[in-house]
């Protein structure tokens, strides 16, 4: 925003438009004015807060991290049958079958586990001396604050646990290189309206330009117990998340009552009780100077066993025979399929932060249906 009498900026504002529901295509959201990034400003483009006028250096490593997604729900049957634990690997810790009933109902069973080797977390935040001006003119936008933020897996591994598995690496990293380096800099408030992003840059499993493969070996048995696992935590999580707890006396026990109410959905675009629009709620706003994306391999290998209880059958309609077959008889094997994926490069990307993860995501799938014809050149019929 500029003076109308002078010419000298006076402030900035973010501009965002997204998508409306019912009633309206278009929302044009219109974010305060904010005058503290003007030259003669008061040092208002610090971000406030406890540390807002401190240089911050804060660095998390880990040596090794381990998660592991323990499943309970396997059925008592099948548990007791092929609960005979064979020991696995030297990372993997056998559980001993418990002698009773009661003892084997609460035994936790290793669904899966996933170890990050040397992992890295950085952020700092330094404050220049000397404002630099964007583009060497009086009136630009001064931003002191710099901030960036690093991150660094060197290795990664994620394994499944189950007993019965034929591939027990399901995704792995190169040991040459590191598996990502994430670097992220920004100019001026992290609070602002607008952040400035000058530099996101990623590396996937990529040294000196040259790509190491990441090896992605599972199957469908794989995939449907994860499947299995998430349907059953967002079940018992919905049943939270959907109700309001409210207490009240109770004079007559001389108690508190508890009562479970259902909380009532909203749309994006609902009115208030009192006749309020609330727009559709959106994220803040990124201006990305340059971003990247190292080019990286994949070696795909997949196996696919039918399970007849996850499928119906099809009927009453042409090609339900074909349909049918496809899905509950064909079999098959994809063997070390090479994906080379291209890097990406972009620049002066506006908008939400999901705004430039649509854009790479959008890049990365149009190459993947390019790849079609690698993944069936590899792939063994039974």
């Amino acid at each position: 925003l500029k003076s109308t009498s002078t010419g000298a900026p006076i402030g900035c504002m973010a501009i965002q438009t997204v998508n409306g529901a019912r009633d309206s295509r278009l929302v044009v959201k219109i974010g305060s004015i904010n005058n503290s990034g003007v030259s003669g400003g008061q040092g208002g483009n610090i971000s406030g807060g406890l540390f807002s006028n401190d240089v911050l250096r804060v660095r998390c490593r880990w040596s090794e991290l381990e998660l592991t997604l323990n499943d309970t729900q396997l059925d008592i049957d099948k548990r007791k049958k092929n609960h005979k634990f064979k020991a696995e690997s030297t990372h993997h810790t056998p559980i001993s079958q418990p002698k009773d009933d009661a003892k084997f109902n609460d035994v936790q069973v290793k669904a899966a586990q996933i170890c990050f080797h040397r992992f890295t977390v950085d952020f700092q935040r330094i404050f220049k001396d000397k404002a630099q001006l964007s583009n060497g003119s009086a009136n630009s936008l001064l931003f002191h604050e710099r901030s960036q933020f690093a991150m660094i897996i060197h290795q990664i591994r994620a394994t499944d646990c189950h007993p019965e598995t034929k591939s027990p690496v399901v995704f792995q990293s190169s040991p040459k290189t590191s598996f990502l380096e994430l670097c992220i800099r920004t100019r001026g408030p992290l609070n602002a309206d607008l952040v400035k992003v000058d530099l996101f840059d990623l590396k996937l499993a990529n040294s000196n330009g040259v790509s190491h493969p990441i090896v992605l070996d599972t199957s469908e048995d794989f995939i449907w117990r994860m499947f299995d696992i998430v349907d059953r935590v967002r079940k018992s999580t919905a049943k939270l998340a959907g109700g309001d707890i409210k207490l009240d006396w109770d004079e007559g026990k001389d108690s508190f009552t508890l009562d479970i109410m259902e909380v009532p959905k909203r749309g994006h675009d609902d009115l208030d009780e009192d006749g309020t629009y609330h727009p559709p709620r959106s994220d803040r706003l990124y201006d990305v100077k340059s971003a990247s994306v190292s080019p990286f391999k994949v070696l795909v290998s997949f196996k696919r066993q039918p399970q007849l209880s996850r499928y119906q059958l099809a009927t009453k309609f042409q090609g339900a025979t074909l349909m049918n077959y496809i899905t509950i008889n064909l079999k098959f094997t994809v063997d070390d399929a090479e994906l080379l994926l291209s890097g990406y490069h972009g620049n002066n990307i506006k908008g939400p932060s999901d705004g430039l993860l649509e854009i790479i995501k959008t890049y990365y799938l149009d190459q993947l249906k390019k790849k079609i014809l690698t993944l069936v050149m590899a792939t063994r019929l039974k």
